[in-house]
């Protein structure tokens, strides 16, 4: 998922770049986000989309319903063989 061209993102996630979602937590509505860079970021001030997220090693989390106003496409692959018909 990238986050949109025409749209800048909080700071310290990257605009028209590649994220991984690697985790998602139902009890606190929380989503963990991989940036392949292995950026580390600290907020100055608290944590959300004007400030930014906490990031170290390119690990963030964020919760969902800022994670859907920043990212707008999300794709899901898998390494498991298609079953056959």
């Amino acid at each position: 998922m990238r986050v949109p061209p025409t749209k800048a993102g909080p700071p310290g996630i990257a605009s028209q770049h590649a994220y991984g979602v690697i985790g998602y937590d139902a009890k606190t509505d929380h989503v963990t986000l991989w940036n392949p860079w292995g950026n580390t970021f600290d907020p100055k001030g608290p944590a959300g989309l004007k400030n930014g997220y906490p990031t170290k090693g390119g690990v963030c989390t964020m919760p969902l319903m800022e994670f859907v106003q920043v990212y707008r496409t999300l794709f899901y692959e898998t390494d498991a063989p298609l079953k056959k018909k």
